[in-house]
C-alpha cells in the first residue's frame, strides 16, 4: 500500500455492517452474463466485501478481488470461506497495485470509480489497469450518470435503506447527508450509523451509540472518463445506460457502463 495515496473513504470502521445496507442485487445478472464471456483470469478492483465477486464465483465465473480496505476484505474472506468460494484476494490500492498476473478482464462495478477523486489518480489507475491486461484484454468500468444523481446531494439528510438488525442484536439505521460542488463535481458529506438496543446492557437501559463515516467522492462525467481512457490507449467497444442493456443517453441514463479493450 502506498502511504502517499490517501483514502477518500475509510470503510474499515463500518465493514462489519456494510452488507446490511448495501445488499443491492440489480446488477448481478448483468455481471454474470457479460463476464462469463470475457477471457480469464478476471479481476474486480475496489471489490469491497465481495458482493459482485462472490456472486460471480457462485455462478461458476472465476474472479479475483482487490481492495484497499482490509476490513472489507476480511468480510469478503469470511463469506467466501463460509460458502466454499475460493479465489485470490489482494489487499492493494487500485491506483498503484503491482501483481504478478496479467488479466484477460478487469472491471470496476457499482460506480466505485467515484471514490478515486483526483483526476490524476484516475489516470494513474487506468495506466495500472493497462499494465495488468494482456493485449486484447478487456476493462469494464461503471459510473453514475451525473444528471440522474445531482438532486441527491443538496445537504438534506436521507435514510439509506430500512431499519436493520445487526448480528449483535442491535437495531441500525443509516442516513446520509451530502453536498455537491457543481463546479468540480466533488461531493462531500457523511453517513451516520445509529445503533440502538431495546433492552439495557452494560452501557445502560436503551443504550444508543452513533458512528459517522466521512465521505468524499467525484460525480465524474462519462465523457471525461472516455477521454482519459482513450488517451491511455483503450478503445471503447460497448456502452450501456442501465443494467438491462439500454443505450447510454447522456441526458437521462441512470448509469454509464462501458467496455474498453486494450488493443493487441
Amino acid at each position: 500500500m502506498d502511504p502517499d495515496l490517501p483514502k477518500s473513504i475509510d470503510f474499515d470502521p463500518v465493514a462489519p455492517v456494510y452488507d446490511l445496507y448495501a445488499e443491492a442485487r440489480y446488477d448481478l445478472a448483468f455481471w454474470t452474463r457479460v463476464l462469463a464471456r470475457e477471457p480469464e483470469p478476471r479481476l474486480e478492483l475496489m471489490a469491497g466485501t465481495g458482493r459482485i465477486c462472490l456472486a460471480l464465483r457462485a455462478a461458476g465465473v472465476a474472479c479475483d478481488a482487490l481492495d484497499y480496505s482490509e476490513g472489507m476484505l476480511a468480510e469478503l474472506r469470511r463469506k467466501a470461506a463460509a460458502a466454499g468460494l475460493a479465489g485470490r484476494v489482494h489487499h492493494a490500492d487500485a491506483r498503484s497495485f503491482a501483481l504478478d498476473v496479467r488479466y484477460g478482464c478487469i472491471f470496476i462495478g457499482f460506480g466505485a470509480i467515484a471514490e478515486v477523486v483526483d483526476d490524476a489518480d484516475k489516470a494513474r489507475l487506468f495506466a495500472t489497469v493497462w499494465a495488468h491486461l494482456v493485449p486484447g484484454g478487456v476493462f469494464w468500468l461503471t459510473a453514475h450518470n451525473p444528471p440522474a444523481r445531482r438532486g441527491f446531494y443538496d445537504g438534506s439528510e436521507r435514510p439509506i435503506g430500512d431499519e436493520l438488525e445487526t448480528p449483535e442484536g442491535e437495531r441500525l439505521t443509516v442516513t446520509g447527508r451530502f453536498v455537491l460542488d457543481p463546479a468540480s463535481g466533488i461531493v462531500t458529506g457523511e453517513q451516520r450509523y445509529r445503533f440502538r438496543r431495546d433492552v439495557g446492557d452494560e452501557r445502560g437501559p436503551g443504550a444508543e451509540r452513533v458512528a459517522t463515516l466521512p465521505l468524499r467522492f467525484h460525480l465524474v462525467e462519462p465523457a471525461w472518463l472516455e477521454g482519459a481512457l482513450g488517451r491511455q490507449g483503450f478503445v471503447l467497444r460497448e456502452r450501456h445506460g442501465d443494467y438491462e442493456g439500454a443505450p447510454f443517453d447522456p441526458a437521462s441514463s441512470p448509469f454509464w457502463i462501458a467496455r474498453f479493450e486494450r488493443p493487441r
